[in-house]
């Protein structure tokens, strides 16, 4: 298990702080069950300490992805696609290792193994795993076309962004899927989602997303864009520029209902974000004719 939650003066607070969030504490004990059920692969976990590792080598982390089936061949599908466009076919993992760098391939884990938990959720009324898993992996296809477009921005970091952001809505498919259904019904009705998800369980999907990656220990930035990607103008300085690129991303895709949209669809793009990354309308709409391209090769590599 990653980051076990514990609770002081559990019969007496009000809300528990995870991760810098404030979560009410049937959310907290909730993520805290969650936690130890959905937990990140052993593979993963070792190919996150060995890109950590200075002196790690690409043999020591072709052994760890190649204890992971699925992993390699995700890996070897990435290394061959027209995403990085690599000069000659790959047909090994360390060779992919070599050619990609210890930083994507730590990021591919992540991305993988996110993918796992989406698939394993189970569905409910207007909400299915694999939604929201499509959802997600547009979101991120769009998010890196944002960032090789501005040139600001690391390509890998904002595709993991866009892989992660609505992770909370696991947390509360898995813990409220009757609050979950009526939330679905109010915004299917109209009503903002967030305010619907405030109103019926106290906290929101972009918050419980941040506290659930702080529990799992994902990088800061990680729990940044869940936390912030409803609202960028909250992002911590450091944050901002790639928290503005998921939150545009995440309206594009939203707008044009791919996959569970409800969350984004009633969305605008801030012009804030517009503007702190350089984008127009012109912009906005090369990239989703890049989404339109790119997106079914993503969906042949991940889902």
């Amino acid at each position: 298990m990653v980051g076990a939650l514990t609770f002081n003066n559990a019969n007496s607070a009000e809300s528990v702080v995870i991760g810098g969030v404030p979560v009410p504490r049937e959310a907290a004990e909730a993520l805290h069950r969650l936690s130890e059920i959905r937990t990140i692969p052993e593979a993963a976990r070792k190919v996150r300490q060995i890109a950590s590792d200075p002196a790690a080598s690409v043999k020591d982390m072709a052994a760890a992805i190649s204890s992971d089936p699925a992993m390699a061949s995700k890996l070897l599908k990435l290394a061959n696609s027209a995403f990085y466009g690599l000069p000659t076919r790959v047909g090994n993992v360390e060779r992919a290792i070599v050619l990609l760098g210890f930083k994507t391939v730590q990021n591919l884990a992540l991305a993988g193994s996110i993918c796992r938990l989406f698939r394993e959720s189970a569905a409910s009324k207007g909400f299915g795993g694999r939604d929201l898993w499509e959802h997600c992996l547009a979101v991120a296809v769009a998010a890196k076309t944002i960032a090789a477009r501005i040139g600001k921005l690391d390509v890998d970091e904002a595709f993991l962004g866009g892989i992660t952001h609505d992770v909370g809505l696991l947390a509360i498919r898995d813990a409220f899927p009757e609050k979950l259904a009526a939330t679905i019904d109010l915004a299917a009705a109209g009503k903002p989602f967030l305010e619907a998800e405030r109103a019926l369980l106290g906290t929101t999907h972009a918050e419980l997303g941040a506290a659930l990656t702080a529990v799992w220990k994902f990088p800061e930035f990680l729990r940044e864009t869940c936390r912030c990607h409803h609202a960028p103008e909250l992002a911590q300085p450091q944050f901002a520029r790639l928290v503005h690129c998921i939150h545009i991303a995440d309206c594009l895709c939203g707008r044009n209902h791919i996959g569970f949209y409800l969350t984004s669809e009633k969305s605008e793009i801030q012009e804030e974000s517009l503007e702190a990354i350089g984008l127009d309308d012109d912009d906005l709409e090369g990239i989703e004719r890049s989404l339109d391209r790119d997106l079914p090769e993503a969906r042949g590599i991940f889902l």
